[in-house]
């Protein structure tokens, strides 16, 4: 039975699925760890419009009409670094511009090889929790599918043994409606001799109707349990089922300190409480780096030429260096980052006091 239910039934489904869901998170959390290959392309960028130009020496603006086509590929290798919160990226890319009006002309724009690098600073880095996160977060996937499945054994069980106790009722009630339905007939025989009242033959006819009643009621009971039991298992009800009653079972003992240290240390328990705690220390973390001073670090290194077709676009490549850097320096802000961080840091005391709390109830409940 218990076989049975940790393999067919919904909630066994469902426990299932929800792990594989937690495995695939798993999966796309490590993948960012490792180098992504991307191309990218912009096709068919056709631009029919009357632009304005403006003549250099004299100001003057003249409305021309403007016909060109931009298309252009990209190929490149990302990686994240954990460690920094950065990104660098290895790319190549080409471009080819085709303008129409107001007069004919082709280029070609490439840049055979390019290296960038972002790097953002005293910003919150997001890798970095999640690498403290995800995989406990995994692990109490593990965790919490098989205490799923100890769930379903003992539901499983309750079933079993719920329509056991319904059919030895049935049996009882039968035997006893038998064995009344003879005192039945014995107090009919004795009626007739004149041994027995016709009250007392009265009160044994009622005994016989009550019994009567007792059976049906078992009957309509097995009846319940049964269905129960095949919807519990997926089953359906012409499906027959035939209990056999346990004969042996194991001398289990366990000591309470034992149990309450394993119920605190090997289940989903401590592991949920400690991500809310490194939640709540990573957002106490991201409040403030969002108050204060942060900047971008941008650099990038690579090659690029022109040319009227590609093999020229692709001829003595000449180097390229970008190197920038954005500041965001807050000066006043009102108390809304000293604000947002005391939020983050009440959230935390909340969280402790709420874990204590769950601590004992779990201890009181072992």
């Amino acid at each position: 039975m218990i076989v049975l239910a940790q393999s067919k039934s919904l909630p066994a489904l469902v426990a299932k699925y929800s792990f594989i869901s937690s495995y695939w998170q798993f999966r796309s959390y490590k993948a960012q760890f490792l180098p992504s290959l991307n191309l990218g392309a912009q096709l068919g960028q056709y631009n029919r419009s009357i632009v304005a130009l403006q003549d250099a020496e004299t100001g003057e603006t003249n409305y021309v009409q403007n016909d060109n086509m931009n298309n252009s590929l990209s190929l490149s290798i990302d990686q994240n670094i954990p460690f920094t919160g950065g990104t660098i990226s290895l790319n190549t890319y080409l471009n080819r511009f085709d303008q129409f009006s107001p007069y004919g002309d082709l280029t070609y724009n490439s840049n055979p090889v390019n290296i960038t690098y972002y790097q953002p600073i005293f910003q919150y880095n997001r890798l970095k929790w999640e690498k403290k996160t995800e995989p406990k977060r995994y692990e109490m996937s593990k965790r919490t599918y098989l205490e799923n499945m100890e769930g379903i054994a003992v539901s499983a069980t309750t079933y079993f043994f719920n329509v056991l106790r319904t059919q030895k009722s049935l049996e009882m009630a039968r035997s006893r409606f038998e064995s009344t339905q003879q005192l039945y007939a014995i107090a009919q025989e004795r009626f007739n001799i004149g041994t027995y009242t016709k009250d007392e033959l009265l009160q044994m006819e009622l005994q016989v109707l009550n019994a009567d009643i007792a059976v049906a009621s078992a009957e309509v009971e097995l009846r319940q349990a049964m269905l129960s039991l095949r919807s519990y298992l997926g089953m359906d009800d012409a499906t027959e089922i035939t209990l056999v009653t346990p004969s042996h079972f194991s001398d289990i003992v366990i000591n309470e300190e034992d149990a309450v240290t394993r119920s605190l240390h090997n289940t989903s328990f401590s592991l949920d409480n400690e991500i809310s705690l490194i939640e709540a220390e990573a957002a106490i973390a991201q409040a403030k780096a969002d108050r204060g001073f942060s900047a971008v670090l941008t650099a990038q290194f690579g090659l690029t030429q022109t040319g009227d077709d590609i093999a020229t676009s692709y001829r003595n490549p000449i180097d390229q260096e970008i190197v920038g850097l954005s500041l965001s320096v807050p000066i006043v802000d009102w108390g809304l980052g000293k604000g947002r961080v005391q939020m983050a840091k009440t959230q935390q005391e909340i969280i402790l006091t709420q874990i204590e709390q769950e601590i004992i109830e779990r201890r009181q409940d072992i």
